[in-house]
């Protein structure tokens, strides 16, 4: 098993694709159930504020899932995979990890060590436990030393 992470941020795109990319909450809830029903994915998790949309896993299979995870992006911002492909970044393994080591910490923010981006994390680990599509105790990442106990 691996983690991966894809995502968009403000980083990588133009305030535009990033509306685009937005989710509400409802959205939210059906990104999560979408990927963590694809098929090399073992558990997910989604960070969706203003500002960036990732998705975090645990797979089976890198290529396949990058593919997967990316077309959901894609297509849940309504856009063609030649606009959004550019702005997507992919995260794999450690440097998923470090990735989400950044993010937690408010080193990726618009506004270097912001800590709503923490509160956010949690949330996102919270829902992914609630519809079962994160354990929680994952043995790749441990959520608890990354973002405290939810």
């Amino acid at each position: 098993m691996s983690v991966l992470v894809v995502g968009i941020s403000h980083n990588s795109a133009p305030v535009s694709l990033l509306e685009a990319a937005a989710v509400d909450a409802d959205g939210l809830q059906k990104l999560l159930t979408d990927v963590a029903g694809c098929e090399h994915v073992s558990e997910a998790a989604v960070i969706a504020t203003c500002n960036r949309l990732e998705i975090y896993t645990e797979v089976e299979r890198f290529h396949g899932s990058v593919e997967e995870l990316s077309r959901r992006i894609i297509e849940g911002a309504g856009q063609t995979l030649e606009t959004m492909l550019p702005h997507l970044y992919v995260h794999y393994d450690d440097g998923a990890v470090s990735h989400l080591f950044k993010v937690a910490a408010g080193l990726d923010s618009m506004a270097v060590g912001e800590g709503q981006i923490l509160g956010q994390a949690r949330a996102a680990l919270q829902l992914g436990a609630t519809w079962r599509s994160a354990r929680c105790r994952s043995p790749t990442i441990s959520w608890y030393a990354t973002i405290g106990e939810p």
